[in-house]
């Protein structure tokens, strides 16, 4: 076997067990075994308390020190302790969301791809409408909200706004950050998914700012809103729509501006530079971009250029575009209407 054969076969080994990785990551974080690690254990002092499988977890530990998870001891009477990805999910504020992603990897992901010769071949695409796989796409998406957030308010027009309309506004973080942030603003989330409605109302309860907003279940596109709004926020839904419905999409936020109102687009973007390659947001990126195209109800990453050109083709005027993520990897496009 040649050097070449050599590398190629290392490739190949580290993809098919980066499933196993996931796996071994998600079985330690529900179990609580990373936590007992923290601080540095025994085998017999972890068997003892985790109240496992003796021989499974022993082959867990070794499987998972393999990968990294975990830190092997060098004598048998030496202790096992947590690794630094495990420990840095378990301890950041955002953990939900970090092990969301590993959930949609292994319960979202791979049935599709599974799946990806037959509809490579034209079998019928699925729908994308498990309940559990929204929950966890919701999770995923406040990953980068405080940076959402913060980029939001700089967008030109959004700090003159007093009424936002939030369009699929999942578990509600932006319009309740946004009406927290304005005393005088007043708000109205419209979201399809009725589980995510109730959890915005939720949200908007726990920031206390009920009063102000009201959260609708239904479609936007046909359902009843009431008034007319100074800003209208698309987050990462865009991809519901394919492009050749943009024009009524965009005909649907028009009419619910005020003149000289702001339309705020945000989605992630398929991008190859050095920041999305550093970052692994290139590989994950094109993933997700095709992860959306395998089904009947989603569609590709908007692309910002083809969305701007939609937009003043709309009648919007003053299109632009800001960075929510550095290098542009999430991003918000947004467009004034005509005075």
């Amino acid at each position: 076997m040649g050097l070449r054969d050599l590398l190629h076969q290392r490739r190949l080994a580290r993809a098919a067990s980066s499933v196993a990785e996931l796996y071994l990551l998600r079985s330690g974080l529900e179990l609580g075994l990373f936590e007992l690690l923290r601080e540095p254990l025994r085998e017999a002092v972890l068997i003892e308390r985790a109240g496992l499988e003796p021989e499974l977890l022993r082959a867990w530990l070794r499987a998972a020190a393999a990968h990294g998870l975990l830190r092997r001891p060098h004598h048998p009477s030496d202790a096992w302790q947590c690794g630094a990805l495990p420990r840095w999910i378990g301890d950041s504020a955002r953990a939900a969301g970090l092990r969301a992603v590993i959930d949609q990897a292994l319960e979202t992901q791979q049935p599709i791809w599974r799946r990806l010769p037959e509809l490579l071949r034209g079998a019928p695409r699925p729908a994308f409408a498990d309940p559990a796989a929204v929950a966890r796409a919701a999770a995923i998406s406040r990953l980068s909200e405080r940076a959402a957030r913060s980029a939001l308010r700089r967008v030109p027009g959004v700090d003159k706004a007093l009424r936002m309309l939030d369009v699929g506004c999942g578990e509600g973080a932006l319009l309740a950050d946004f009406l927290a942030q304005r005393r005088d603003a007043q708000g109205v989330g419209i979201e399809l998914d009725p589980h995510l409605a109730l959890r915005a109302r939720q949200e908007i309860a726990r920031l206390q700012v009920s009063r102000r907003a009201e959260i609708l279940q239904g479609d936007f596109m046909s359902s009843e809103i009431p008034g007319s709004f100074d800003l209208v926020l698309f987050h990462h839904n865009l991809y519901y729509f394919p492009p050749a419905r943009w024009p009524f999409v965009f005909a649907r936020v028009m009419s619910r501006l005020k003149p000289a109102g702001t339309a705020v687009f945000g989605l992630p973007v398929a991008a190859t530079g050095l920041a999305a390659r550093a970052s692994g947001f290139s590989r994950a990126l094109a993933d997700f971009d095709l992860f959306l195209r395998c089904h009947s109800n989603l569609h590709g990453l908007p692309e910002p250029e083809a969305l701007e050109r939609a937009l003043r083709d709309a009648g919007f005027r003053e299109v632009g575009a800001l960075p929510i993520l550095p290098g542009g990897l999430e991003r918000f496009v947004f467009a004034r209407a005509p005075d």
